[in-house]
């Protein structure tokens, strides 16, 4: 008996089905890798990553103002101190010269004694005139008058002199008369103190010299 040959149609079409069947299959599971992929770089932060970022920004941005802002301070407080610099040299070296080249009025001071510690400097030149430097408190300036004249400010303006003593011996005139020698020379020691505000930062310098007199005639 010859077996039974089924309808060949019928084979190919069930066969034709399976195939359409697993190729939707296939597509589907395509679609959905591909949208799974397509989406997965579009997820975003999370709270505790944006957290974490904004901390560190923040850390970050309070240091760089720190460094910023002690650079400006710094470098404002070096120009100040500069200028503190400056002013203090012109206005010593003017006493200095002045007292190289000028003898101290003994006669001046009252009683012809000068104190060990005072404000005012009495010099009188070659030539005769007078000078008279006076430090004023209220104006945190040095003074300067010549032969009785109006005073005059030698200190510059953007300074202040808070403190200033003018240290001389001996206290009085070393001079004893007439052929005969000086008992010393005659020497000041200048103490001052400047001080200078630029943009609210304040520079202060202590300065001290000691200038003899050129000649004891």
């Amino acid at each position: 008996m010859k077996p039974k040959i089924q309808d060949p149609n019928w084979i190919l079409g069930i066969r034709h089905w399976d195939f359409i069947g697993n190729w939707k299959l296939e597509i589907g599971n395509l679609n959905r890798y591909q949208k799974s992929k397509s989406y997965a770089h579009l997820r975003g932060f999370t709270l505790t990553e944006m957290l974490v970022s904004v901390s560190i920004f923040l850390i970050f941005t309070t240091i760089s103002l720190g460094i910023y802002t002690s650079t400006v301070r710094a470098e404002k407080k070096s120009l100040s101190l500069a200028r503190v610099q400056q002013e203090a040299q012109f206005v010593m070296e003017f006493l200095a010269k002045m007292i190289r080249t000028s003898e101290i009025d003994y006669a001046a001071y009252p009683g012809g004694a000068i104190p060990s510690a005072t404000t005012q400097l009495i010099l009188r030149n070659a030539s005769g005139d007078q000078y008279v430097f006076n430090y004023v408190p209220s104006a945190k300036a040095i003074t300067v008058s010549v032969n009785g004249q109006p005073s005059r400010q030698i200190s510059s303006t953007l300074i202040s002199v808070t403190d200033l003593n003018y240290y001389i011996t001996p206290a009085t005139t070393p001079y004893q008369g007439e052929g005969q020698p000086p008992m010393g020379q005659p020497r000041a020691t200048t103490v001052m103190r400047f001080s200078s505000t630029l943009s609210n930062q304040q520079a202060q310098m202590l300065v001290q010299q000691t200038v003899p007199q050129r000649s004891v005639d």
